[in-house]
């Protein structure tokens, strides 16, 4: 099991604005995106959190509508700005509109830290096709995912 001391507490970043983004920042993810080499799709009707810090954003979390599944993605904070409890905003924020279940696939080494947020591992049996043969193609990359679920509230 991993230390939760690694995964520090959310409330440490004053400085650090987590808000739902508008229209008018679809560019400015899709350049984040780009500049992190994330590969993964999305669109402008995907409900988007940003993480800002002074001038610009320094972390983003998607929630997307898949084949009638909510599924949380696209999870990325600057190296720079990594280990602050970023991310944990973010999920935070994410995860407080829910009121259906949710789906991720995060690295495995990850679980604990999600599991903060209410998701829970869940098997191969139970998840939705889609993801199922989404997680087969991450393994491809030969690093260790998870799918997990998040119940509504």
């Amino acid at each position: 099991m991993m230390d939760r001391t690694a995964f520090p507490d959310h409330r440490t970043l004053p400085n650090v604005a987590v808000r739902r983004a508008g229209h008018e920042d679809f560019p400015s993810v899709v350049r984040l995106y780009e500049e992190w080499g994330y590969g993964g799709t999305y669109t402008p009707s995907d409900m988007i959190w940003l993480a800002e810090a002074g001038a610009g954003p320094v972390g983003v979390v998607r929630l997307v509508h898949e084949e009638g599944t909510v599924v949380l993605r696209g999870m990325f904070v600057t190296a720079a700005w990594r280990n602050n409890g970023i991310a944990g905003r973010l999920l935070e924020a994410a995860t407080r509109e829910l009121d259906e279940p949710c789906w991720c696939i995060p690295f495995a080494y990850l679980e604990p830290f999600y599991a903060r947020f209410g998701f829970v591992a869940a098997t191969e049996t139970e998840a939705p096709s889609f993801l199922v043969e989404r997680l087969g193609r991450y393994r491809w990359t030969g690093r260790d995912y998870r799918i997990m679920r998040r119940s509504g509230s």
